[in-house]
């Protein structure tokens, strides 16, 4: 039963009679997240407990496992432990089980790696008809992708294949889609940019944030036992050679440790995928504790272990962490919100520890408005056709703007120069966008952007795509985390001044003379009006240029100038 919500009383969207939708809400799937189960025997009680718990979940779900899967080196012990792991959805009609590998995998990133996880992937697969439950396959590095309901898209990418330091798949022998980290990267970008309107969660093994151990935050029994990273059983204290080797792990590091040159780059890569979409949610394992982490606008999750613990330190954005045994549990809400929770296992039972909001419904007047706003999956935003006469107007009349603020004076401007200053500041009038008439009607569907640009991504009844697109930058959100709430972002946010704002109206009128294919940027406003719906209270009043969205054609219909 769907209950219809009128924004205004008589919303409308584009000609017609149309006012948002939103369902009753209820949970669309529960994903589990768990993980580190290669350092020894599986805790087989803290299994059960896990089991039991999933016995008594009523919503359909799935299970992650995120790596470092089974003991190294022990290979006839594979079948009994992947039992272990498989029995937990084996009578569990709405139920499914994932895994992903981590560095153990492959063969403790060393020699014989890629042997060594493919060799993982055919027992698994292969003790359940070859069902794809291995994300991504053969040791390539993804992204891959698993649709769990028609709202949530997982995003499985191999995280330990970008810091392999041995045999990892090469052409012409591997059958990957992507081949080199320059290949990964475009297709994961690729890959979030056409899952807009859904859910999306991205998993992999190795974090991009942690306050664990990999993240440099050494604890005592670190200084105190460091041959116990190569077997946990060992106890015998050597406190000064022990200091060292934490020092070198925090500012050198294995290929495991966030301090290494390898990890250095996947790290500071994910950063700018995760800036350029503010407001995804990245989970995974390898630190042995349970950590929520707010970064770039979204959350880092580390699912912890039911085998393992260790402690944390503090790390900028760190929102919650325990070091108990545990597992995590994420809530996707038909309506759009997102909640987690922490469990920790104890007594063949299951305490939650945690639990919070991490994105609310955009759909929902009165819900908690502390948590940002799931911008990725808008039910709402799917029109439905209403009994109503009137329409809500959009202002005709134009209004003046600036491009933008960038006043210098005395010293500022004399080590700096005028630039483009005066045409920054200079006003001009500009039409609001009257989603009813431009493009025979638009209907704004997701966010873009997230670097230097804040977009809105629009639709129009024709099926094509178009992008507003702000005429001010903010290259601020270009420099690493580090030095974004620092003097250099205030200094590099003088660059913007060195472009000419509308450069883009100028290049365009010179392309048009040419044949070289191009966007037609036009200069808008954007309408404090409830045809942006959720985006209304965000956006309303920026200034920015509406252009085509270039697309491959789709089945009969036509790409970007009529490309087929």
């Amino acid at each position: 039963m769907k209950k219809i919500i009128c924004l205004l009383a008589v919303f409308i969207f584009i000609p017609g009679t149309y006012c948002f939708a939103q369902g009753v809400e209820n949970i669309d799937h529960v994903v589990y997240l768990i993980g580190n189960t290669a350092t020894r025997e599986i805790n087989q009680a803290h299994l059960s407990s896990l089991h039991a718990q999933l016995e008594k979940e009523k919503n359909k779900f799935s299970i992650f496992h995120l790596g470092d899967i089974l003991q190294l080196g022990q290979p006839d012990k594979w079948p009994n432990e992947l039992e272990l792991f498989l029995n937990l959805v084996k009578d569990l009609n709405d139920g499914q089980i994932y895994f992903t590998p981590g560095d153990k995998d492959w063969n403790n990133a060393g020699r014989g790696g890629l042997k060594t996880v493919r060799n993982l992937e055919e027992h698994i697969e292969g003790m359940q008809d070859e069902l794809n439950l291995f994300l991504p396959s053969r040791g390539c590095p993804g992204p891959e992708v698993v649709d769990l309901s028609p709202h949530l898209r997982v995003i499985a990418i191999n995280t330990h294949w970008w810091m392999h330091p041995f045999d990892i798949p090469e052409a012409p022998d591997a059958d990957c889609s992507n081949l080199t980290k320059e290949e990964f990267i475009e297709s994961l970008e690729e890959t979030i940019e056409e899952s807009v309107g859904k859910n999306i969660l991205i998993i992999g093994h190795h974090p991009v944030i942690s306050a664990g151990v990999y993240g440099g935050h050494m604890n005592l029994q670190k200084h105190l036992f460091p041959f116990a990273d190569a077997n946990p059983g060992n106890r015998i204290p050597v406190p000064v050679l022990g200091s060292f080797y934490a020092a070198y792990r925090q500012n050198v590091g294995t290929v495991r440790d966030m301090a290494n040159a390898n990890y250095q780059e996947f790290i500071d890569q994910m950063s700018d995928i995760l800036s350029n979409h503010p407001g995804l949610v990245y989970t995974s394992a390898h630190d042995y504790n349970m950590q929520l982490l707010n970064y770039e606008k979204g959350f880092q999750i580390i699912s912890g272990s039911i085998n393992e613990r260790e402690t944390t330190g503090k790390e900028t954005g760190k929102v919650y962490s325990t070091s108990k045994y545990g597992y995590a549990r994420l809530e996707y809400h038909n309506n759009g919100k997102i909640r987690i929770g922490f469990f920790e296992i104890a007594e063949n039972d299951a305490v939650e520890l945690y639990s919070a909001d991490l994105f609310r419904s955009a759909c929902q007047d009165g819900t908690d408005q502390t948590a940002p706003m799931n911008s990725y999956y808008i039910p709402c935003m799917e029109e439905e056709e209403v009994k109503v006469d009137h329409t809500a107007p959009f202002p005709s009349a134009p209004v003046t703007v600036s491009g933008g603020s960038y006043p210098a004076r005395g010293m500022k401007k004399a080590l700096l120069g005028s630039l483009h200053r005066n045409t920054w500041e200079m006003p001009v009038s500009i039409p609001y966008l009257n989603l009813d008439t431009v493009k025979n009607g638009l209907t704004p569907f997701a966010l873009g952007g997230g670097r230097q640009t804040t977009t809105l991504k629009f639709r129009a009844n024709d099926g094509k795509e178009y992008a507003f697109r702000s005429v001010d930058k903010n290259l601020a959100n270009a420099l690493p985390r580090v030095f974004r709430n620092t003097f250099v972002a205030l200094m590099i946010k003088e660059v913007t001044a060195t472009e000419y704002p509308y450069g883009a109206i100028i290049a365009s009128a010179l392309m048009d003379e040419t044949d070289i294919l191009h966007a037609r940027p036009t200069l808008y406003v954007l309408p404090d009006h409830p045809g942006l719906g959720a985006f209304q209270e965000p956006y309303a009043g920026l200034f920015g240029m509406l252009e085509d969205r270039p697309k491959d054609p789709e089945g009969q219909t036509p790409g970007f100038m009529g490309g087929r």
